[in-house]
């Protein structure tokens, strides 16, 4: 029964009994009156009284009351009132996204620059994809402040409400170590040219190295805690990396020059294991770089002096042989057979796959299928001994194709695969392609898919079979993601 109506009867039944007295008759109505007022003042202040639900999102996930994170992880955070309450001619007043790490040790709303807004709607009360957040704190369950609702002059807060923030131990991913060098003044490459048998100094460049979980970042990252290693006496058994840099700030941090080096090889191509990164945690990862050693230049046979037409002994000589330039014919092979594929979820690899936006998935990039026509170990000419792989793990669809990861001397193709852990695909639904794989023999034949026969019509078919490595280097080893709502 609502308090009006009983109160109600009761004034009447007031009136109505004969055995009170007319005294005791207004004070009951009085008595009536004032609660009646009360109550209905307290139910009508109810129905204006500010409720604080903040609700969070991480990297543009579903918002919620509570979220989880990695420790040291930059996550991009959006805030929103939607679900609060909020009275006429209040104001919203939200924490900032990039900020809220720093609220859970303050109280009440003296932060610097949070956010105001003189709104009535909670929905649109909301601070979103701001500057990346770490939270370093140790792995726990923690409440922070993330909205308060004040008067209309934001002086006086009316109510609070806060979020939770559910920290995990990090994971860690490791680095990606590429090396580049440059001999003699010419340009950065992974491959560097030398004259054998000429003493020279190499510039070795690593800024396009990187950390999947963030060069700077704490406990996993490189520049607190990491290293960079360099083998600069080029060594071509097992490396040993002569040159430290510890905490490198960037990845040109670990820029270095060798001192003087020799090259006496006979001609050809060599893989160097030269480079490697080692993050906080231990983690580490190696790139190759590839030394194309070619012969001196052959001087000139000085020419005899003419005999004079008197010098009869002179003239009985026999004339000197040139000594002929020598030709060297650098060893070819036929090129790696790419074959480039996802697994999502642990499920079985495939060239094409279909996975919902903003939905995380594990992926991994297989290279099983992938095979050398000259053997995948043969000396001098296969994948396993002086050869690499090299993938996309940016999934970057730029041209060039950008290669960020690479495996050297891979001892089956299997051992290529990468595992490149969760991924968060949040681009506009449709189907990718993305220039995945390329594959480098010992020899410097560089692999690509081969074109199927619907695709190269009767000349692309005549001219791969001509020409079968020259057909092979033309594409590369594609893969399709298709994103669905």
């Amino acid at each position: 029964m609502h308090r009006e109506k009983w109160y109600t009867q009761v004034f009447f039944y007031g009136i109505m009994t004969p055995m009170v007295s007319k005294r005791s008759k207004v004070l009951i109505q009085l008595s009536c009156f004032w609660a009646l007022f009360f109550f209905t003042l307290q139910e009508a202040e109810a129905q204006f009284r500010p409720v604080a639900v903040p609700k969070i999102s991480v990297d543009g996930g579903a918002y919620s009351s509570s979220i989880t994170v990695e420790q040291g992880k930059e996550v991009l955070l959006s805030i929103t009132a939607e679900g609060s309450t909020l009275p006429p001619n209040s104001t919203c007043k939200i924490a900032p996204a990039s900020n809220i790490s720093t609220w859970r040790t303050l109280a009440g709303i003296g932060v610097a620059s949070e956010s105001f807004y003189s709104l009535t709607t909670p929905s649109a009360c909301r601070s979103s994809r701001a500057s990346p957040v770490r939270f370093n704190d140790n792995p726990g369950t923690y409440q922070y402040w993330a909205l308060h609702i004040a008067d209309s002059n934001g002086n006086t807060t009316l109510g609070s409400g806060f979020v939770t923030v559910n920290i995990t131990e990090p994971s860690n991913r490791a680095p990606i170590a590429v090396a580049n060098g440059s001999a003699g003044g010419s340009g950065f490459n992974n491959t560097i040219k030398v004259i054998r048998g000429v003493t020279g100094t190499i510039s070795l460049r690593a800024s396009a190295s990187s950390d999947p979980d963030g060069w700077t970042t704490t406990v996993v990252g490189v520049s607190n805690g990491g290293k960079c290693e360099w083998n600069t006496d080029f060594n071509t058994g097992a490396a040993t990396f002569e040159r430290i840099i510890m905490n490198p700030s960037s990845p040109s941090g670990c820029d270095t020059e060798t001192g003087p080096v020799t090259f006496n090889q006979s001609p050809g191509i060599y893989g160097v294991s030269l480079f490697r990164i080692t993050d906080a945690s231990g983690e580490q990862s190696t790139a190759n770089l590839f030394v194309e050693v070619v012969a001196p230049p052959i001087s000139a046979t000085p020419t005899p002096t003419p005999c004079s037409w008197w010098n009869i002994l002179c003239k009985l000589q026999p004339t000197p042989t040139p000594t002929p330039t020598p030709t060297i014919i650098p060893q070819r092979s036929a090129a790696p057979i790419a074959v480039a594929r996802f697994s999502i979820n642990g499920a079985a690899p495939s060239s094409s796959v279909v996975v919902t936006r903003g939905v995380p998935v594990r992926m991994v990039l297989d290279a099983t299928a992938s095979t050398d026509p000259d053997g995948w170990s043969t000396p001098g000419t296969g994948v396993a001994n002086g050869g690499r792989c090299e993938w996309n793990t940016n999934l970057d669809q730029s041209s060039p194709t950008s290669f960020k990861q690479t495996i050297p001397n891979p001892s089956t193709p299997s051992s290529c695969n990468i595992d490149l852990g969760t991924l968060t695909f949040n681009d506009t639904p449709g189907t990718y392609t993305y220039t995945l794989l390329r594959i480098v023999d010992a020899s410097g034949a560089r692999s690509t898919a081969n074109a199927s026969d619907t695709q190269r019509g009767f000349f692309g078919r005549l001219f791969s079979l001509v020409f079968p490595s020259l057909y092979a280097q033309s594409i590369e080893q594609t893969a399709m993601i298709t994103i669905l709502d």
